[in-house]
């Protein structure tokens, strides 16, 4: 866990927390994201920033392979660009930092997970969704102000396995 960013005020704009995660397995981001919290008030709000990393299949590639295919995924090649938030429900942006453009849509709710911490669960099991992302289930913790660490996890009859780490990023 140690080699996990600290995050603390001082740290750097919101912008690189995602990037510093780049070179990170994502047991060590399972670790991390089991440490961190999720007041009962707290909701990612409006159109959020995403940055995928982390993604499942990767972690097979050496840490600074699977660090570029990830900057790479920051660039416009990657058409998702974050998560719209609207009370209850949200869905995926595409192609556009404005939120003109959406696509998969959840249900939001605040749940617990196995050893009561609390957590966002962003269900797709949307009556707006095709029937394969209803198994889609994401989740969020609050990394620091603004600032969520998610993963999006995909259910079957074995459970549930983690796909890949995002982090969302409010009033960007």
């Amino acid at each position: 866990m140690s080699k996990i960013i600290s995050l603390s005020s001082g740290d750097s704009p919101d912008k690189h927390i995602a990037q510093s995660f780049f070179h990170h397995k994502q047991t060590e981001l399972d670790e991390l994201f089991d440490t961190l919290c999720c007041p009962e008030d707290a909701q990612p709000q409006g159109v959020t920033h995403g940055t995928l990393f982390a993604i499942k299949g990767f972690n097979a590639l050496p840490r600074t392979a699977h660090a570029i295919v990830y900057r790479l995924l920051c660039t416009w090649i990657n058409p998702w660009k974050g998560k719209k938030f609207d009370a209850l429900q949200g869905a995926n942006i595409l192609f556009s930092k404005k939120g003109s453009t959406a696509f998969g849509y959840y249900h939001v709710a605040q749940m617990k997970d196995d050893k009561g911490r609390p957590f966002i669960s962003l269900n797709y099991d949307h009556e707006r969704n095709i029937a394969l992302l209803k198994c889609i289930r994401g989740e969020a913790r609050l990394l620091r102000q603004g600032t969520w660490l998610a993963r999006m996890r995909l259910k079957s009859r074995k459970g549930l396995s983690t796909l890949l780490y995002f982090t969302l990023e409010e009033n960007v």
